[in-house]
């Protein structure tokens, strides 16, 4: 296998989904804080790097009660809007009003965070997009892709302020993605070319994704109407996931910015920064994640009959922050937005060759975001850093016939040194600490 094959390969495995993207929002929560004697909230007066417990046990609670009275209306508001779909699907509501009643939660979910502005900005995007959909008899797929990125980049630079953009993007960013999913999937013939208005704002606009995502396909959106069982596994995994987004906003926002002082060392605060921007990444993962299963997706029923909730796994938490390489960062960073990416952006290209196919899923995921600089060079720095980890790890593996590839080998592979072996431990371990450097290094992109 080819290198340039070889690193696709790792990039697209079906079973490690996720090519690239990034947090929908970020939220910020900036707090001057004094601690009960006066002093500013620091180091104390030993000066160090590590803020004093008896510091963060008086300023966590006025960083924490502000969080959860803005967050938690909108974390139940979203939940509560999910759980309505699920209701309406267990009641056996009729298609039609099925995919009426989601679109208009979906037109009020983005009301009540965006405002009226939000929700003509939505439905003209949606409009359009379904227009190009029923009226272009063929080449439907490339024709909205123009459409979507134009649409997206003209309004980023010439209509919309700065600032209300930004809090729009990352939803905008959804529905573009499911408006490509459904003309490509027509135009390749697995769905129907005349799906009415009603079931396309359904999907587009579902209050189930419209605001946090995951991006998913037509069929995964109505396998909502095959009402799955009411189980305590689903009352279960849906209170876990929230629980866990919340977790990892408090940690973004109260605990990981205030662990360090100023005067910690330079890559010391460059660490805790990138890991903020991580987990207010991780709270946006887990809610699109919770919302969904709430909604009743995600289910599967086994052999015996009897239903277990998996969820639709957004980011794989852990392969992020302990990775064996670059390469488990790229694929686990946002799994959902990886399979678009796959389907629908590097297959409809592969046929101009895999350089070509790989450069063009990378550029397409880069417009996606927007005018955004700091994006556009995380997201192509950790494609360049992850390829020439994994040219150089496999030349090496085959060198010393080991498992120390990017990826992690199979039991059953035919190499001679395991990952068992003391050496080949550490010299994977010695990848994990370089890309979570790289991961630090990247996120003083993302310090202002």
């Amino acid at each position: 296998m080819k290198p340039d094959d070889d690193y696709f390969h790792y990039m697209h495995d079906e079973h490690d989904p996720m090519l690239d993207d990034h947090s929908q929002y970020m939220y910020n929560y900036d707090y001057e804080f004094a601690d009960p004697d006066g002093a500013a909230y620091g180091g104390g007066a030993d000066g160090g790097a590590f803020t004093t417990w008896s510091s963060f046990s008086f300023t966590f609670p006025q960083c924490f009660n502000p969080t959860l009275r803005q967050i938690a209306p909108l974390i139940l508001r979203t939940l509560g809007m999910a759980l309505a779909m699920r209701v309406a699907a267990l009641l056996r509501t009729p298609p039609l009003l099925f995919h009426l009643l989601s679109a208009a939660l979906g037109m009020v979910a983005v009301w009540l965070q965006f405002g009226w502005d939000g929700v003509h900005v939505f439905s003209v995007f949606e409009a359009a997009g379904y227009a190009l959909y029923r009226l272009v008899p063929r080449h439907r797929g490339p024709i909205t892709a123009a459409y979507v990125l134009a649409f997206l980049l003209i309004s980023e630079a010439f209509i919309y302020n700065a600032v209300q953009w930004h809090s729009w993007r990352g939803s905008l960013m959804i529905v573009g993605v499911k408006l490509l999913s459904v003309s490509f999937d027509a135009d390749g013939g697995r769905m129907p070319t005349n799906l009415s208005p009603v079931r396309h704002t359904g999907f587009c606009l579902s209050v189930v994704a419209v605001l946090f995502g995951p991006f998913m396909t037509y069929q995964t959106y109505e396998a909502m109407l095959q009402r799955p069982p009411l189980t305590v596994w689903w009352v279960f995994t849906t209170v876990r996931l929230t629980v866990v987004c919340f977790a990892c906003l408090v940690l973004s926002s109260c605990v990981i910015p205030f662990v360090l002082t100023d005067s910690a060392h330079k890559w010391a605060l460059a660490f805790t920064g990138a890991m903020s921007f991580r987990y207010s990444h991780y709270f946006v993962c887990y809610l699109s994640e919770a919302c969904s299963v709430a909604a009743g997706l995600g289910a599967r029923q086994s052999a015996d009959g009897s239903w277990t909730w998996d969820g639709l796994p957004v980011v794989r938490l852990y392969h992020v922050e302990l990775p064996r390489s670059l390469v488990e960062v790229v694929t686990n960073w946002n799994v959902a937005m990886h399979v678009f990416l796959k389907n629908y952006i590097y297959k409809p290209t592969r046929h101009l060759g895999q350089f070509v196919a790989i450069a063009v899923t990378y550029f397409a995921s880069s417009l996606l975001h927007g005018l955004n600089f700091q994006l556009a060079a995380v997201l192509l720095s950790i494609g360049l850093y992850a390829y020439i980890e994994n040219v150089f790890r496999s030349k090496v593996s085959k060198l010393l016939d080991a498992c120390i590839m990017a990826r992690a080998c199979k039991e059953d592979c035919s190499h001679q040194h395991k990952s068992s072996r003391l050496w080949v431990r550490l010299f994977n371990l010695s990848f994990t600490a370089l890309a979570m450097f790289h991961l630090a290094y990247l996120g003083v992109m993302f310090d202002n």
